[in-house]
């Protein structure tokens, strides 16, 4: 038995060979996809955020984390503190009771003045209800806390 392929064969062998590869690769590539994004809830602290952020941005972040923070879990909130400044004035009950009495709200930036010393910037806000707070940041979301 002599089996002969002509070239036009090779032609056709091959764009086959081409598409199937090409759509294995699509479709692997579609399932890959949606089991990582799928796997992935959305919420607050995993939204896409831009590369060049304001200090206004950056400010409001750091406020409206925070305050969600005591909302959520006060004894992170209060472990946010700068160690030698605000927890020697306050005990952890102390704070409780001064953030209970505290209007967190509103979470607007009213003013701000930010400076870079070192390795930190500072972030000192006063937000919608005349509350003050300094952040000490030397990293995304890596701060501490002042309230002075």
């Amino acid at each position: 038995m002599d089996f002969e392929l002509s070239k036009r064969d090779y032609s056709i062998i091959l764009l086959v060979v081409v598409v199937l590869v090409g759509l294995d690769v699509v479709l692997y590539m579609t399932i890959h996809n949606k089991k990582i994004v799928s796997s992935i809830a959305k919420n607050d602290y995993n939204v896409y955020n831009s590369s060049y952020i304001t200090a206004d941005k950056q400010a409001s972040i750091y406020l409206s984390n925070y305050y969600n923070l005591i909302h959520i879990d006060v004894e992170k909130a209060y472990a946010k503190f700068e160690k030698d400044s605000m927890k020697q004035l306050y005990t952890i009950e102390e704070f409780k009771s001064y953030v209970s009495k505290m209007d967190l709200s509103s979470t607007k930036v009213t003013k701000l003045n930010y400076y870079k010393k070192g390795k930190y910037t500072y972030y000192s806000i006063i937000d919608g209800n005349n509350n003050r707070v300094t952040f000490k940041s030397n990293g995304v979301m890596n701060y501490t806390v002042d309230f002075r």
